[in-house]
């Protein structure tokens, strides 16, 4: 397969005259009338993303598949900035694996034409089927030998934008065509950085394509395909009439017990999901595709999974979920103990710390609880009463220490007037007041000192 490498990078830049809408809007078109409606939707070979930006728009839900890391490199980034959730998978069309069934599959633009070898051109339509649901709807485009012959080969193209300068040149090589690209891109600082690319296309024809249910035939080809599906615990069988043209089991000898409980041509028409149950000596899922060989004798194939076979396999995958689940217990029950810790008994041993130093009236501390919970609130207003307990312990003693200024202001006061009477008293008993002039004197002097006081 021949994909873009260093064109990923400007390839939006210099193909821009596609009307992305309009192919995206006639691809649904086409679902739509073929009885298809708005699932899941392949676009196979997606590049950039743009057509699958569009069947996004529509409704669609959209894995994009491309064998380039660069193209989708640059579809992710359309990805992130548009905010769509399109699912991007880098895998080989002809490689195809995935999740689950599509109910539409889409390619444009030539992706096709990149398949080389007519064998991977049917190998990819064919992974794409096997994916396809009943009665999906595969809508594609390629270029013909006719575009190959007339318009690109052994033509130059040059492309001159003001970011980019291409010289784009097509060799006919047989059935392909080889292109060879040189770029120059221009850089912030005004500077161009000179970038090649090489790959090649295959045109296809309308003949060759519908010629396709004959690879059915080719052996080799099933074998190829069998060993794949071998890989899943399953194998292929084809019929074409009513012989078994190929069987893929494991011993190589036809099973005619199965083979007799298989489903005739078309007898569940289109309106069958998922596959069909058989039971017997050991039990089958069966997925049937019906189409018509070229000589149009009507043809199926098989796709047959052995039960017993994933029984194993379904054990080993219960047991690992079963560990899984331990582990993720046992760390969720580890992560629980270390949160409990810090948020509920971390912050109530910091508070049984603070009613200790309460205790041995130590208020000089700080009670630091960063949590905003029930537990963080209680620290809170335990840390505003220490705030309170301090103020008031201060207010305390300052008050004490006023209170032993004013009884010493009240001494000092108290002990003049006190001596004045004293002496006064002692005075009188030793008879210094002789007169009652004096005496009288004595008294009032007396009498007013403790009136002052």
């Amino acid at each position: 397969m021949s994909g873009y490498g260093n064109f990923a990078s400007v390839y939006d830049r210099l193909i821009t005259g596609v009307d992305y809408r309009q192919i995206g809007e006639y691809f649904d078109a086409c679902i739509r009338k073929a009885g298809g409606g708005k699932g899941i939707l392949l676009d196979l070979g997606c590049g950039t993303g743009s057509l699958s930006m569009v069947m996004d728009e529509l409704g669609y839900d959209v894995i994009g598949v491309d064998g380039s890391y660069e193209m989708l490199g640059e579809a992710m980034e359309k990805r992130a900035q548009s905010g769509r959730d399109i699912l991007y998978l880098a895998q080989d069309m002809t490689e195809l694996d995935l999740f689950g069934t599509v109910g539409a599959v889409v390619s444009s633009l030539d992706s096709l034409n990149h398949l080389t070898r007519y064998a991977d051109f049917d190998r990819a339509v064919g992974r794409a089927a096997l994916f396809l649901e009943p009665g999906g709807v595969m809508a594609f485009d390629v270029n013909t030998p006719y575009k190959h012959r007339q318009v690109l080969a052994d033509n130059t193209f040059v492309y001159d934008t003001d970011e980019v300068y291409c010289v784009w040149q097509n060799t006919a090589d047989g059935d392909l065509t080889r292109m060879d690209l040189d770029l120059f891109v221009r850089q912030e600082d005004g500077a161009y950085i000179r970038m090649e690319d090489h790959f090649s296309e295959r045109a296809y024809s309308r003949e060759e394509i519908e010629a396709s249910p004959d690879l059915y035939e080719d052996k080799a080809y099933l074998d190829q395909v069998n060993t794949q599906l071998k890989e899943h615990y399953a194998y292929l069988i084809v019929r074409k009439g009513n012989g078994i043209i190929y069987w893929g089991g494991d011993n190589g000898v036809v099973d005619q017990d199965l083979c007799s409980q298989l489903l005739e041509f078309n007898a569940v028409g289109e309106d069958l999901e998922g596959g069909i149950y058989l039971d017997g000596e050991s039990q089958h899922l069966i997925k049937q595709i019906d189409f018509n060989f070229t000589d149009d004798i009507p043809g199926s194939v098989f796709i047959v999974s052995n039960v017993d076979d994933l029984i194993p396999e379904v054990k080993s995958m219960v047991q690992e979920l079963l560990l899984v689940g331990i582990t993720i217990l046992v760390a969720a029950g580890i992560l629980l103990v270390i949160w409990v810790y810090r948020s509920i008994l971390g912050p109530l041993n910091k508070l049984q710390e603070a009613t200790k130093k309460i205790r041995d009236g130590n208020l000089e501390f700080t009670l630091d609880v960063e949590a905003d919970d029930e537990i963080g609130q209680l620290c809170s207003d335990f840390e505003e009463m220490r705030l309170r307990l301090k103020e008031n312990a201060e207010e305390k003693i300052q008050y004490d220490k006023e209170s032993k200024e004013l009884i010493s202001n009240i001494s000092h006061d108290l002990k003049t007037p006190i001596t004045a009477i004293k002496g006064y008293v002692e005075g009188i008993l030793d008879g210094v007041a002789s007169s009652p002039e004096k005496l009288d004197k004595y008294i009032r002097t007396i009498y007013n000192k403790a009136n002052d006081m």
